[in-house]
């Protein structure tokens, strides 16, 4: 059974049923320099994440907004069945989504959940075709601007300042 718990899935945001646009805050497509990965949503909506990761197209303006398609194993799940995945995008020079995330003036968003319907090897019969991931809609990218701790600091300098004057 184990060799046949392997579902796959085509993680391509442009394919049959799928349309979903991941453009920066200009609206732009994300092209060069940002990376996708796919990641299973588990209870709680913890995250496993899937390998390998992927990029943006680049070679027209259009084509920027979709990821180059690569077909993903899921050792553990067999063909036919529905995980919850959700796509993940980021600056690829922060190295990971959760830096990028936490990181000061770095680009990085999430698409909606969705449940996929797995191919891949199915006993007795030819195997399924990968499933696409029908029902994802595009997003916008958005960046942290986490202000320095010299700003932080004057913040809460000038804040002090005016309790101080509104008790005199």
């Amino acid at each position: 059974f184990a060799s046949f718990a392997q579902g796959t899935l085509n993680f391509n945001t442009k394919a049959t049923g799928v349309d979903a646009k991941i453009s920066r805050p200009d609206a732009t497509g994300a092209g060069a320099g940002i990376t996708a990965q796919l990641a299973l949503v588990g209870a709680g909506g913890s995250l496993t994440l899937l390998s390998p990761t992927t990029t943006f197209k680049t070679a027209s303006a259009g084509q920027k907004f979709y990821v180059n398609g690569i077909v993903l194993t899921l050792d553990g799940t067999a063909a036919g069945q529905s995980p919850k995945v959700r796509v993940l995008a980021w600056e690829t020079s922060a190295g990971s989504y959760a830096a990028a995330s936490t990181g000061n003036n770095l680009l990085f968003g999430s698409s909606n959940d969705i449940n996929v319907t797995l191919g891949g090897p199915v006993a007795g019969a030819p195997d399924a075709l990968p499933g696409n991931l029908v029902g994802l809609t595009g997003f916008t990218m958005t960046m942290n601007n986490v202000p320095e701790p010299t700003t932080l600091a004057l913040l809460g300098l000038g804040g002090l300042a005016l309790a101080i004057r509104r008790r005199k």
